[in-house]
């Protein structure tokens, strides 16, 4: 799976279990139907992976979890 596309495989598999079609015939349609939503997704996917410091986001969620380890405010 090409990177950025792991934030978005949740959704895939959402798509693909909750379609209204019978699961005796989702079996003919998965491949098809992932590629066709990974390309509707990649201009966000995109947008997402240049807009997201995610150095920051890390570095911020250990100093929360720290914190609240710790009991610091």
């Amino acid at each position: 799976m090409p990177p950025g596309e792991v934030t978005f495989s949740e959704s895939l598999d959402a798509l693909i279990h909750w379609a209204p079609v019978a699961d005796e015939l989702k079996q003919y349609d998965v491949e098809a139907l992932r590629n066709s939503m990974r390309f509707q997704w990649k201009h966000v996917r995109d947008q997402l992976t240049s807009l997201l410091d995610v150095e920051s986001v890390v570095e911020d969620i250990q100093r929360q979890s720290l914190m609240i380890e710790t009991g610091d405010p």
